[in-house]
């Protein structure tokens, strides 16, 4: 990703963890089909950084890296945020994957074959209760050695895009490795969708809005790979406060909401707005 020019004072520890942590180096991940992933326990955390450049809410270790933010409120009593999501997520994702594993190698090939460099793109997220996570998406962009931590968001018709990345874009077929994120239990098939570490909103971070009051729900469930903001016509880059409150907003709603039906209706609609018409970027 690109990166764009901020006060170096305040960039710099998050330039250096992002250029680590970004794409998964010096993290240990779990073997898949581990149905929960432990969230990152305060007693992991070496310092506390009050520098300039730290996002407000969060806890940063030693290394600049997001490891949790506390008190953060939970709604998981009922059976289905317990045990019935990760069940219908498990066996989605599973009968999914063996169903279109045809498709995944093909894609794979087009992508290695189109554009020097690696398959898939991997990028760290933040996850529930802001654990970070490494999400896996089929590479769409040219391979690019970012120099500082600011991530700029994708916009249509991005030269950094290749052509068979624009289609797997607009198709959203990039995102099918993600079933990977919700067999390892990071994800789920519905919910919030995870952002980068400092993703820029105007002259703000998509972390800042996200966890003050009343969104900080958003975190008590995994992320998903699609979502209810993503079928209200909240999918696509935030340019605006105003558009990152509108997507939210439908995050916090689903969080409240949360039940089989809803997240049927939300795969189904998903499926036909965007594998059927391409229309997303």
């Amino acid at each position: 990703m690109t990166t764009t020019d901020r006060d170096a004072r305040g960039t710099t520890s998050h330039g250096n963890h992002l250029r680590r942590y970004r794409s998964g180096a010096g993290t240990t991940r779990s073997p898949f089909f581990v149905s929960i992933s432990k969230p990152t326990q305060a007693g992991g955390v070496k310092r506390v950084v009050h520098g300039s450049g730290n996002v407000p809410g969060f806890t940063y270790n030693i290394a600049g890296r997001v490891v949790g933010r506390a008190a953060l409120p939970a709604n998981r009593s009922s059976w289905w945020t317990r045990f019935g999501k990760r069940s219908f997520d498990f066996c989605f994702a599973s009968i999914a994957l063996i169903l279109l594993a045809p498709v995944l190698l093909l894609i794979a090939a087009l992508v290695k074959y189109s554009s020097p460099g690696p398959v898939f793109f991997r990028q760290m997220r933040h996850g529930r209760d802001c654990q970070l996570f490494s999400i896996y998406k089929f590479r769409t962009m040219v391979v690019s050695d970012s120099a500082g931590g600011i991530v700029n968001q994708t916009k249509e018709q991005d030269d950094r895009v290749f052509r068979i990345g624009a289609f797997l874009r607009r198709t959203s077929l990039d995102e099918l490795p993600q079933l990977l994120n919700v067999l390892n239990g990071d994800m789920s098939i519905v919910g919030p969708r995870p952002h980068a570490p400092l993703t820029a909103i105007g002259d703000t971070f998509f972390e800042t809005l996200a966890t003050s009051d009343p969104y900080r729900s958003r975190y008590d469930v995994r992320p998903g790979i699609t979502g209810l903001a993503q079928v209200s016509g909240c999918r696509g880059a935030m340019w605006s406060r105003e558009t990152a409150i509108k997507r939210l907003e439908n995050d916090v709603r689903y969080v409240a909401q949360q039940n089989l039906l809803l997240d049927v209706k939300i795969i189904v609609q998903t499926f036909v707005k965007e594998f059927l018409t391409g229309k997303a970027h």
